[in-house]
């Protein structure tokens, strides 16, 4: 606000980019949504926590927490990020990028030997 000015300001809900009104803009998602997924990442958490003490020999405790953390990662990025009702191009940058860090990944499996 300006000091002891009148109409010198300019009003707040011009400047914020979202509606304050109550009107929601995006795509509409339900609340039971986004508790169902809350409950999901939790579960998945605990199971992380559980493999953690199993043991699944060699690199089969690294395997299945990668695949938990890529199962919560995917879930975040869906819902939370709202990327499932985005055009399908981002998709295309997603799996692109993925690709080529699997690319990285299993490139750089010869190294791990070396540095364990």
């Amino acid at each position: 606000m300006a000091l002891c000015g009148y109409c010198l300001d300019f009003l707040i809900p011009y400047a914020l980019p979202f509606d304050l009104t109550g009107d929601k803009m995006g795509h509409p998602v339900k609340d039971s949504l986004y508790v169902g997924i809350f409950v999901a990442l939790i579960a998945l958490t605990g199971a992380t926590v559980g493999v953690s003490y199993m043991d699944l020999g060699g690199m089969g405790n690294l395997a299945v927490g990668l695949l938990i953390a890529s199962v919560k990662a995917t879930l975040v990025a869906l819902f939370f990020m709202h990327l499932k009702g985005e055009e399908r191009i981002f998709f295309g940058i997603i799996i692109f990028s993925l690709v080529l860090f699997g690319i990285f990944v299993v490139a750089l499996l010869p190294d791990i030997g070396k540095i364990v």
